[in-house]
């Protein structure tokens, strides 16, 4: 069948049928026919790009070492890419998927080489020198290893589900097909008459993360008792599940009765509603979140930014050394217009940021542009750290940078891509070696950083062992007493107050990747403050409880 004869079979089941499973079925085959036509605009056949990148260096290079280094290397990646072209072809479902972006990724990679080559080319009079050629080798070997790692990698699902469970399923089915459609290709969609199908497909995807809806007498033994056969099971399961939440979806009666479920220290219900408009705008919510989070469990990742996870991840560990600064340079047109449709997107979503923020949003571009009309590219490197640094109304740059990546809502995270990177590029090309404590021997550096934690994930977040991720840029000090201001600063009603303790070590593999000390060009030098990447991975040490002295949580990292 084609999308379209799906589309009108769903709505006849939905509109007609008294069975879920075939509801399920047809379900199942729309959304593997949706990642099909995904996965039919093929990125272009590699083996003319690998046959073009080595004709180019033939051409304009030396007779030299690296030269016949770098045609191996091209000629191990050509092999591992063709590998990687067939496996798409093998692998289904949402592995497939994944594997697919991986790909388009690295083939993006290939062709910004391609005009690396093509550049040193032209400054080039006859030949490459052997310090271009290098630069080529360490570039591509870089290119190389991700291959690899694409290649030899199991792939972790991030297929999220919406699970509904209702033993009267005959209003709900259109509503369910309104979402789908809503999500397509994103969300996949289940719907339950039966218990024990419901508890079986909740153990098998357990290891993705779902949002479950259910109505009262599901999830409960009795309407009139709540907390029993589906609410209490999956409580008893929780510690290996990944639920987002829980919605109640029932009657007035149900809503009533049920309103203890909301205090339940497992916090797995997070709303009840009567009204299927509030349904519609709850499980946008929890299945696109778009909340303020200054930390987050690393295995929870999955559900913010699933398609963007992996290249998140790696921005603590990247070498940017041989980065082009003209390569983030904001071009007006397209940096103006990304700025333009976030602004528009946290409108239309109702995310929460301060008013202010919001009216000086488009304003920033305007800054970033000004920054690089400067010929050296260290001027510019240290123009834009020091704009991270300043606040004001007008130029909200700083909060609105950070107060975006702790909101982890992926859509907007990518329409900003351009923006972080000019931020994540320069702080590494920042120059802090007269100011920086970190030594590249291994000693080991105390930084502190006040912040707080929000009351209602707070003991399921910080734990001993755990390993967590600050989302956005974040500021440490050496000076505990600097980052103590800050607790009070950022504690507000319903949150816990914490100070980080982290204790870098770091040895010369990364010390390119060190937290930078911005003392120099920063608008408040007395803070020795040290910045560190977004998306760095933390493993917690250590939870010290508050004392009369430290009225906070020392979470030592």
């Amino acid at each position: 069948m084609k999308a379209n004869d799906y589309e009108q079979k769903l709505y006849q089941l939905a509109m007609n049928s008294n069975s879920s499973k075939n509801f399920n079925q047809i379900m199942k085959e729309y959304q593997e026919l949706q990642k099909q036509e995904q996965l039919k605009n093929k990125p272009e056949r590699i083996s003319n790009k690998i046959q073009d990148l080595i004709m180019k260096i033939c051409q304009q290079s030396n007779s030299s070492q690296q030269t016949n280094q770098i045609m191996l290397l091209v000629k191990n990646l050509g092999n591992l890419l063709e590998d990687v072209d067939t496996l798409k072809e093998q692998i289904k479902d949402q592995d497939s998927i994944t594997l697919y972006q991986k790909y388009r990724d690295l083939i993006m990679n290939l062709n910004e080489d391609e005009k690396m080559c093509e550049k040193i080319s032209q400054e080039s009079l006859q030949v490459i020198s052997d310090e271009k050629l290098l630069q080529i080798k360490k570039r591509l070997y870089l290119l190389f290893e991700k291959a690899k790692q694409l290649h030899t990698a199991t792939m972790k699902k991030t297929q999220k589900y919406l699970l509904w469970m209702d033993k009267n399923a005959s209003n709900n089915k259109e509503i369910l097909t309104l979402i789908q459609q809503q999500y397509k290709g994103f969300v996949l969609v289940q719907y339950y008459e039966d218990n024990q199908d419901f508890r079986n497909d909740v153990l098998i995807y357990k290891e993705n993360p779902c949002v479950i809806i259910m109505s009262a007498v599901a999830a409960g033994s009795n309407v009139q008792y709540g907390d029993g056969d589906h609410f209490n099971f999956l409580k008893q399961n929780k510690h290996q599940l990944r639920i987002q939440g829980c919605i109640l979806y029932c009657g007035q009666q149900g809503a009533l009765n049920n309103q203890h479920l909301l205090m339940d220290p497992s916090k797995l219900l997070k709303k009840i509603t009567t009204e299927e408009a509030k349904l519609q705008q709850y499980v946008e919510e929890m299945l696109i979140p778009s909340e303020y989070k200054r930390v987050i469990q690393l295995e929870h990742i999955d559900f913010f930014i699933p398609n963007i996870k992996q290249e998140a991840l790696q921005i603590q560990f990247q070498n940017y050394t041989f980065q082009s600064l003209q390569a983030i340079n904001p071009n007006k047109k397209s940096l103006r217009n990304a700025f333009k449709k976030a602004k528009e997107l946290i409108i239309l979503k109702k995310i929460s940021l301060k008013q202010d923020v919001i009216d000086g949003i488009e304003n920033i571009p305007e800054l970033l542009e000004n920054a690089f009309q400067n010929q050296s590219d260290q001027i510019v490197v240290d123009r834009i750290i020091q704009i991270y640094s300043e606040q004001s109304n007008k130029y909200p740059t700083y909060q609105f940078l950070n107060s975006t990546l702790n909101i982890l809502n992926e859509e907007l995270t990518f329409t900003l891509l351009q923006f972080y990177y000019i931020f994540i590029i320069s702080l590494h090309l920042y120059n802090d070696i007269n100011d920086t404590i970190i030594q590249p021997n291994g000693s080991v550096l105390t930084l502190f950083r006040g912040s707080s934690i929000d009351k209602d994930h707070f003991s399921d977040i910080i734990q001993k062992s755990k390993t967590i991720l600050l989302p956005s840029f974040s500021s440490f000090s050496t000076l505990k007493h600097k980052a103590e201001q800050f607790i009070l600063a950022n504690c507000f009603e319903d949150t816990v107050p914490v100070l980080f303790e982290y204790k870098y070590k770091t040895g010369s593999d990364y010390f390119k990747n060190r937290p930078k000390n911005i003392r120099r060009v920063s608008k408040f030098p007395c803070e020795d403050e040290y910045i560190i990447y977004p998306f760095t991975q933390f493993i917690i040490k250590e939870v010290k409880q508050p004392t009369q002295q430290t009225p906070y949580y020392t979470i030592v990292i």
